[in-house]
């Protein structure tokens, strides 16, 4: 997906990681990383406008791709489908508006914590790493990247995250939550 082309297709992710960028002159911003069960292009071809954002995979991906007239067609004759399609829709539109919050309110501690925590579902599966580079965190909040690899730091000091190459570990999700 391009920012600005008109894209005939949603995607769905079944397998893999996707990340949305915007173009600041020669410079990538992310705006999300999506995962499994994350979609693509489904508000700008409902919308019927250009997507706002481009998207790359970061890692190898499978994904369902459904043509717009498809689409339409399934959500038509499907009531079910399409009501989950809606409140997939507004779920994604809250943790975009959470997000939003996030980077608007509290000082970068708090927002590398919030960032964390949502990255591993706030402690609570057995997964506790974040696979999210020490840059792309630093984009997601809009921040310089020294300053996120400081609280970084200042986070593994005091117990909270173990820190390794291209990896984060959350060691204590009830002492982020508190941050």
């Amino acid at each position: 997906m391009t920012e600005g082309e008109t894209s005939p297709v949603v995607s769905i992710i079944q397998r893999g990681t996707v990340e949305l960028y915007r173009l600041d002159g020669r410079r990538r911003v992310i705006l999300q990383v999506l995962r499994d069960g994350g979609v693509l292009g489904d508000a700008p071809l409902l919308s019927d406008s250009p997507p706002e954002f481009s998207a790359r995979a970061l890692t190898d991906c499978e994904l369902i791709r459904l043509s717009g007239s498809d689409l339409h067609r399934f959500l038509r004759d499907n009531p079910a489908v399409c009501h989950r399609f809606v409140v997939s829709l507004a779920i994604r539109l809250q943790r975009m508006q959470a997000r939003l919050l996030q980077v608007t309110q509290g000082n970068l501690r708090h927002q590398v914590a919030c960032l964390l925590l949502e990255e591993t579902t706030g402690g609570t599966s057995d997964d506790d790493d974040v696979s999210l580079t020490q840059g792309t965190i630093a984009q997601l909040l809009g921040v310089a990247r020294p300053s996120v690899n400081r609280v970084l730091g200042e986070m593994a000091e005091a117990g909270l995250v173990e820190l390794g190459y291209r990896r984060i570990r959350v060691l204590d999700a009830i002492g982020l939550r508190r941050l």
